[in-house]
């Protein structure tokens, strides 16, 4: 499952528009329901490293911002 590190997230809802499940939410804090498949794409786009899921391709601290 995907975790929101609230310390992190901006609210840009960017991964709510990359989403290909329409597994998330943003209502000033970014929040993962249960349709979440863990495709990581989410992860992947977020511009502040908010994003993190098990089987992490990287660290989330390690990536560079979008």
């Amino acid at each position: 499952m995907i975790t929101v590190e609230s310390t992190r997230c901006t609210g840009c809802a960017v991964c709510v528009t990359v989403c290909p499940e329409d597994a998330l939410s943003c209502f000033g804090l970014a929040e993962v329901d249960e349709n979440c498949t863990d495709c990581l794409i989410c992860v992947d786009h977020c511009p502040s490293g908010a994003l993190s899921g098990a089987g992490d391709r990287e660290e989330p601290n390690d990536r560079a911002p979008r």
